[in-house]
C-alpha cells in the first residue's frame, strides 16, 4: 500500500508533525487502529520521526479500546 497523498501544511515543509524535528518515517492519517479491513489503498500520511509514532501508538490503541468499549454500552464516559 502505498500512499498518495502526504498531508502535512506547507509551513512545516518536510518537519515531523508532532515536535518539529527531522522526520525519518510516516505516520497514517487517520491511525490504521481507527479503521476496520480492509484498509484503503490510498490512507494519506504525514511525516513524523520514529520516536513520536512509536510513542502515540499505544495511546491510539488505548483509545480505539475505549471508544469500542463506550459505542457497544460497555463502558460510560462519565464513569
Amino acid at each position: 500500500m502505498e500512499p498518495k497523498q502526504i498531508l502535512a501544511d506547507e509551513r512545516l515543509g518536510r518537519a515531523c508533525v508532532y515536535s518539529g524535528g527531522a522526520p525519518n518515517t510516516r505516520d497514517h492519517v487517520p491511525s490504521r487502529v481507527l479503521l476496520d479491513d480492509p484498509l484503503p489503498d490510498n490512507l494519506p500520511v504525514a511525516h513524523a520521526g520514529s520516536k513520536c509514532k512509536n510513542a502515540f501508538a499505544a495511546d491510539e490503541k488505548y483509545f480505539a479500546c475505549f471508544l469500542e468499549c463506550v459505542l457497544t454500552g460497555a463502558a460510560s464516559p462519565a464513569d
